[in-house]
């Protein structure tokens, strides 16, 4: 991006360009005119949109008329008119206008565009891509993999895409960031109206009329409710009727269905406004699809909408609308038959239309226009800091050696931005490892960064030349081995440690001169992390990672117990691997009967059973994070906890128990004696209201671990620059009180 298009009083021009027909209603072509309506929702951020398609009427695109921040470039128009853009021509189209307006944002939805730009590589620094697709192993994943290489950000839909997008391209999860449907504000904030029980039942569907939306089935369901109920209503909205090739029947038996079924009224393809007025009237919204779309990962806009305007839904169970509207709505169904019941229950008891109502009005609430876009306005105001590639030998060739790169965060990245080429020496282990690709790679590098202090740092402090730089990571387990020692110290350039008490510690244990130690906690990724926490969430602890032992899970189970003693509404959400997962847990007899201590209280105890809640070990914690209010970190001794930090900066308040270091990296009113000081201070916080103002401070507090603040902090230590910004422990660890 520009680096005026930070500036507060600066226009910041937004091109946007999806591989939709305009002229057509359906979800892809709604998602463009909202995602131009969000973003010029915001202040000073103008759009222009490059239709694929020459416009035919204003159904959609009129509000963008009218819209003096959105500019639509018609294809159809000027020296060479097309009806239909292909994917070069968007490009050559883009870059056009691009030499004329000097975009600081080019926003992409398509699988062929994207390719196209990414091919030429004309957006680099400011090209943003909507992730469909749910990716998993194999060449989905692979294209996803290539696509966020050259991407500045890639949004997506929902945590759950956002998740498996992790898991598929891990090297460029910094870049994912959530993008969730979007609605316009509803028409009135007036309450859900009650029900008229003298008045007929009204029903709506607006979308597709197509197989997986189970549209002849609906229209079924309908006749067999005006059975019972005469009177009864179907509103359609909508005017695609699809003609899928594998089924050329679904189409003329559309036809027939909606000619023959008596009481529809079908309104055609009609505009957004329209579509909130008739939904206001409605009684009840449909929206079950087919089996098969039950598994996925995306969340229907149309629900949202529906909601919004104070209808109830009838729609299928899934993970996803039972986090968005509780396990217990009370209208979902699985096909005809359990629609046709959840719509008598509504006709024999109106409360539960008012309830249903009322439940999807308050979930669309977080999925406006405005809401939408401040959540993403962090990423478009404050951009990560970018240095230009450098096009001709790479300044640096830097070799990363280690058996686990979970904590690298944006360094490598950090360095390819400063010129570097990157290639990784993994270890199997401590001590395995390749030695003959080791030697290899150390050949071909002019600097080493090791990993942890481990096997690896001993063979590339034997191994380095003297001409290459040798950098080593000191975490916190390398202090209970002997690896340290071992290191030919004369051979290195620098040791880093993530806390300022290991610094001190191995300054006096091994004797190392200070002047080549430096102080860089772990960095965190704050803005992917600062998520709108969901209801309830303030009465959730966390705990990221519960193994080995000196986690100290029992502290967390005493802390929760004695807050259930007083309120019944605590529970605790454990992430990560099980100790069963872990080969060495077979040799540590004490630890594993810790563990067998715990799992018996959590089962036995009155105050614990059914209040604690273990989730597998995976990727996007930023989701995880969302339910949790409370991060705990009850561990005898950390380095500098990345699970803290990254709870943190989502805006959990943090609960620490006392320990070496602690009170060197974070503020003392967040650090206690014990389980029953801890307890005290969260119930405290609760019960004075103070709760949502102390996970504002602990968010702020975590932007000193940001990868903006961080990442520069290599510069210097991995030889990426002249050293003119001398990393310093008071910057780093300074503490805001």
């Amino acid at each position: 991006m520009n680096s005026a298009g930070a500036e507060g009083n600066r226009t910041m021009r937004i091109a946007l360009y999806g591989e939709v027909n305009m002229n057509l209603l359906d979800g892809s072509s709604v998602w463009v005119q909202s995602m131009a309506q969000m973003l010029t929702s915001l202040p000073g951020v103008e759009v222009t949109l490059l239709l694929r398609c020459a416009e035919e009427r204003q159904v959609l695109t009129g509000p963008l008329h009218a819209n003096p921040q959105i500019e639509l470039i018609d294809p159809g128009t000027g020296r060479n008119p097309r009806r239909r853009l292909t994917s070069e021509e968007a490009v050559d189209g883009l870059e056009a206008l691009d030499a004329e307006r000097h975009f600081d944002v080019v926003l992409l939805r398509g699988a062929g565009v994207t390719s196209e730009a990414c091919g030429r590589a004309a957006f680099h620094g400011r090209l943003w891509i909507y992730h469909l697709s749910e990716s998993r192993p194999g060449a989905e994943a692979e294209q996803l993999r290539q696509i966020a290489a050259c991407a500045d950000r890639i949004l997506c839909q929902t945590d759950a895409i956002l998740a498996l997008a992790e898991a598929a391209a891990p090297e460029h999860a910094g870049k994912l960031t959530l993008l969730p449907p979007m609605i316009p504000a509803p028409l009135t904030s007036d309450p859900v109206p009650r029900a008229d029980r003298e008045a007929p039942l009204k029903l709506i569907y607006a979308g597709k009329f197509a197989p997986e939306y189970e549209f002849i089935e609906m229209l079924e369901t309908f006749k067999r409710l005006r059975r019972r109920h005469p009177e009864a209503e179907l509103h359609l909205v909508g005017d695609k009727i699809h003609n899928p090739p594998d089924d050329p029947t679904f189409k003329p038996r559309a036809e027939a269905a909606l000619a023959e079924t008596e009481n529809v009224i079908w309104h055609g393809g009609v505009s957004r406004e329209q579509v909130g007025e008739l939904l206001r009237e409605a009684d009840v919204a449909l929206s079950v699809r087919h089996p098969m779309m039950s598994r996925s990962k995306e969340l229907s806009t149309k629900v949202l909408e529906y909601g919004a305007a104070g209808c109830a839904v009838v729609l299928n169970r899934t993970p996803l609308y039972e986090e968005l509207l509780g396990a217990d709505y009370p209208l979902y169904a699985s096909g005809g038959d359990e629609a046709l019941a959840a719509l008598q229950r509504v006709w024999e008891d109106p409360e539960i239309r008012e309830l249903a109502a009322e439940r999807c009005r308050a979930a669309a609430e977080s999925f406006t226009f405005e809401r939408v876009a401040a959540s993403l306005e962090p990423y478009l105001r404050t951009p990560t800091p970018r240095i230009q590639l450098s096009t001709g030998e790479p300044k640096r060739r830097l070799v990363i050696a280690g058996h686990d790169f979970k904590f690298l965060s944006g360094i490598p990245d950090r360095a390819r931005a400063m010129g570097a080429e990157v290639l990784e020496d993994n270890w199997a282990g401590h001590t395995k490892h390749d030695v003959e690709a080791s030697t290899s790679l150390l050949e071909w590098a002019d600097g080493a960064f090791c990993e942890w202090c481990l096997g690896n740092a001993v063979w590339y402090s034997e191994n380095v030349r003297d001409d290459q730089r040798l950098v080593i990571r000191f975490h916190r387990v390398e202090r209970t081995t002997d690896y340290p020692n071992s290191v030919n110290f004369d051979r290195v350039d620098r040791v880093v440690f993530v806390g300022p008490h290991l610094l001190d510690e191995a300054a006096e244990l091994y004797s190392w001169p200070r002047d080549r130690l430096r102080l860089i906690p772990n960095a965190v990724d704050t803005r992917a992390l600062r998520r709108e926490k969901l209801e309830g969430s303030a009465f959730n602890l966390g705990m990221i990672g519960f193994v080995p032992a000196i986690k100290r899970i029992d502290r967390a189970l005493d802390i929760l117990e004695l807050l259930r003693a007083r309120d019944r509404r605590f529970r605790l959400i454990v992430k990560g691997k099980p100790p069963w997962a872990f080969p060495w847990m077979r040799q540590r007899d004490e630890e594993r009967r810790m563990f067998q201590e715990a799992y018996r209280r959590i089962e036995t105890a009155p105050l614990l059973r059914g209040a604690v809640t273990f989730e597998e070990h995976g990727p996007n914690i930023p989701a995880f994070l969302r339910k949790v209010g409370i991060i705990l970190s009850t561990s005898d001794w950390e380095g500098h906890q990345v699970a803290l930090a990254e709870g943190m900066a989502s805006g959990c308040v943090p609960v620490i128990i006392d320990r070496l270091g602690a009170r060197e990296q974070y503020d003392p009113a967040w650090i206690h004696e014990s389980p029953d000081g801890a307890a005290a201070s969260i119930l405290g916080l609760v019960e004075s209201r103070q709760f949502e103002a102390e996970q504002q401070r602990a968010a702020e507090f975590a932007d000193r671990w940001s990868l903006e603040r961080i990442m520069p902090l290599w510069d210097e230590v991995l030889g990426l620059s002249d050293g003119s910004a001398e990393p310093t422990q008071g910057a780093v660890i300074s503490i805001a009180t």
